[in-house]
Order: C-alpha cells, then sequence, then structure tokens
C-alpha cells in the first residue's frame, strides 16, 4: 500500500510539473504574441498618422493652389489684398453679405 501510495504521489508530482511546463510554454507563447500585436498596432498607428497628414496636405493645396495663383497672377497690391480677403473670407464660410 506505501509503495502505491510513492507511486501515486510521484506520478501526481510529474504530472503537476507537466502541467506548470505547459503553462510556462503558454505564457510565453501569449507574451510574444503580444508584443507581436503592439508591434502591429504601432505600425498601423504610423500608417493612419501618415494617411491623415497626406489627406490634410492635400485638402489644404487644393485650398491655398487657387488662391496662390490670383496672388499671383494680380498686378497691384489692392487686389492681392483684395483676392485675399474674399478668397479667405469664402474658404472661412464667412464675411460678405448674407
Amino acid at each position: 500500500m506505501r509503495e502505491a501510495a510513492v507511486s501515486l504521489t510521484k506520478r501526481l508530482a510529474q504530472t503537476a510539473q507537466e502541467t506548470f511546463d505547459d503553462f510556462e510554454e503558454a505564457n510565453v507563447r501569449v507574451q510574444i504574441d503580444r508584443r507581436r500585436i503592439v508591434q502591429q498596432h504601432a505600425n498601423q498607428y504610423k500608417r493612419i498618422s501618415w494617411a491623415k497628414m497626406l489627406s490634410t496636405w492635400l485638402y489644404l493645396d487644393s485650398l491655398l493652389t487657387p488662391l496662390y495663383k490670383k496672388v499671383l497672377s494680380s498686378n497691384s497690391s489692392s487686389s492681392i489684398l483684395h483676392c485675399l480677403t474674399v478668397q479667405g473670407a469664402n474658404l472661412s464660410g464667412g464675411g460678405g453679405r448674407r
């Protein structure tokens, strides 16, 4: 009976050690996966940030290019001022009579 108890205790200890090892291995895998996910999120944030900056630049470029062309094609300083104030009022949605 005593030998059976010792054998059972050894088997139980071995099973516990194997289970502990399995949990350790799973934990390492989770840590590696978590690092990959964090890296993917960081890369995705960089791409999103870049896309937002590009779209903002394109939007501002489409608004400012006509204004610059008008200013450059104007000869007098009063017409340049007029282009800036009228175009600026149109861009901001304000100014002018209603």
